[in-house]
């Protein structure tokens, strides 16, 4: 599944175990309030204009601190399987999609 946004996510918990392809902005691990989930400590955020999502696994490259707000963080499209943990939705690192 494509085109998807971090509220499609949400608002399918039937999705579980499917893989997915989701575009955003990495905000490094902190600042999601969202009904999501960390599962390992070096999980990271997916934000999009809709929200975000915990990512287990692809970290990209870590952007400095100083990068400044989530406009300026680097842009990342990712392939992951949704799950659901104590009924909040993740998502496991899969791919990265190539770039056309």
């Amino acid at each position: 599944m494509q085109g998807l946004t971090v509220k499609d996510l949400y608002r399918h918990p039937e999705w579980t175990g499917r893989i997915v392809t989701v575009c955003g902005r990495y905000t490094g691990w902190s600042g999601c309030d969202a009904d999501t989930y960390m599962i390992t400590r070096s999980d990271w955020v997916l934000r999009d204009d809709t929200g975000c999502i915990f990512v287990t696994g692809g970290a990209p490259a870590r952007p400095s601190p100083l990068m400044g707000n989530n406009t300026t963080r680097p842009a990342v499209c990712i392939k992951a399987r949704i799950r659901w943990f104590k009924g909040k939705c993740t998502l496991y690192f899969i791919d990265r999609p190539a770039e056309h």
